[in-house]
């Protein structure tokens, strides 16, 4: 538990020396040695047993502004050394490793734990990263001094659920039946006209020269899915030599778009990734679960164990915000044993479909775009990564949905 309590610690200070001037102790003869010692709650002591951690939560409980699950609201001075009750690296860890999904049972109905459900949803911290603000509260108490952080990314991230638009007998039957002809005639004289890779190359056409913007495009490679939710999906097989020499090229990161199936059936998880490799020509180590369906302990260690190193699935379906508490990359954690995992997870922090459905936010592009110049405000105040996730299927349908990025990119 040692070195979890070091890298919690590390993560939330960032500076390592700063980090070693912060104790996690109750033994009081140590005290001496750290300007802050937070009071252990005794959450590490039970991780294995859920109920017990539950019985130790405080959902009401704020100290010094920021909101705490653990410990109390008190603190104390003991001689020079600040101690604090509010249990901040419990909370932390409870919030990173997705603790929280351990206690709760309730789904929708695609298996997805909702914003709603969460705590963070419920106490109006979503939109802001509550861990991140523990460790600035932490390093001003610990130095005196606010700290001011640099190296904030913007990440654009596209799931190509549907690379192309026409390549199965499905899609050619639903233009004839939508009458699109003219599309229709451009495609099938050459694929790289096809409107669904056409908003492709238009997406990675925003990122520029901007070295602080990056870009990530997931490709959907399962063909054997008989899951109801990848019906629509077009396999990266389907698509022409023309089309895939054109996404080799996109200066981009391309990872995996593991199929809804493949949430069910981690057996085939290891299949897409190796269809990818070798379609692609070169090794693929990020990851993004189709309907962001599945954040699991068990999903995560699968995917370490196939090679994958950074996972970008972290985010909520219905809501815009910060669901692991942070808008930094952080180590998986299991959540009941503790263990540090080599599998990065990427905070998700909004999506197109998010802001635009109305079965979830149901905005305007003037209100979402507001909403996110407020996750890019708190992400450039905490020098993190805001990941941000659009679809090449919206942008191809609606212009509207390629503007509203535009605008992101240029406040960056």
């Amino acid at each position: 538990m040692e070195q979890l309590i070091g890298y919690l610690k590390k993560f939330l200070l960032r500076d390592q020396e700063v980090a070693q001037q912060v104790g996690y102790t109750s033994d009081e003869t140590q005290f001496a040695n750290y300007k802050v010692v937070i009071r252990p709650s005794g959450v590490f002591d039970c991780l294995s047993e859920p109920k017990q951690v539950a019985e130790l939560l405080q959902p009401d409980m704020e100290y010094e502004g920021l909101p705490v699950l653990f410990g109390s609201d008190k603190s104390y001075q003991h001689s020079d050394t600040l101690v604090i009750e509010a249990d901040m690296v419990a909370t932390a860890y409870y919030l990173l490793s997705r603790y929280e999904e351990q206690i709760i049972a309730e789904r929708d109905e695609h298996g997805r734990f909702t914003s709603s459900l969460s705590w963070l949803g419920q106490c109006g911290w979503l939109d802001r990263p509550l861990v991140d603000a523990y460790g600035e509260f932490l390093h001003l108490r610990v130095t005196g001094k606010q700290p001011s952080y640099c190296g904030a990314q913007l990440c654009l991230t596209h799931d190509l659920d549907r690379i192309v638009k026409y390549a199965t007998a499905r899609n050619w039957l639903g233009g004839i039946r939508r009458m699109d002809f003219a599309e229709m005639l451009r495609t099938v004289c050459n694929q790289c006209n096809d409107p669904y890779w056409t908003a492709c190359r238009d997406l990675a056409s925003l990122t520029g020269d901007k070295p602080d913007v990056r870009q990530v495009f997931f490709v959907y490679t399962a063909t054997h899915s008989r899951c109801l939710e990848d019906s629509g999906c077009v396999p990266l097989e389907c698509i022409d030599e023309s089309v895939l020499q054109e996404l080799k090229s996109l200066p981009a990161e391309i990872g995996v778009h593991f199929s809804y199936a493949a949430g069910c059936n981690k057996s085939l998880l290891d299949s897409e990734l190796q269809t990818a490799h070798f379609l692609l020509g070169r090794p693929i180590s990020s990851s993004r679960y189709h309907f962001l369906a599945n954040l699991k302990a068990s999903d995560l260690e699968w995917q370490e164990s196939i090679g994958i190193t950074d996972e970008y699935t972290a985010g909520y379906a219905d809501r815009v915000g910060f669901r692991l508490g942070t808008c930094r990359p952080v180590r998986f954690m299991s959540p009941l044993t503790g263990r540090l995992s080599n599998l990065y997870l990427h905070p998700l922090a909004a999506m197109d479909r998010t802001l635009a459905d109305s079965r979830y936010m149901g905005l305007g592009n003037d209100e979402a775009l507001r909403q996110l110049i407020e996750l890019k405000t708190q992400v450039k105040h905490y020098g993190g990564e805001l990941n941000v996730l659009w679809h090449n299927s919206m942008v191809a349908d609606s212009a509207s949905q390629l503007h509203l990025l535009q605008q992101l990119v240029e406040a960056w």
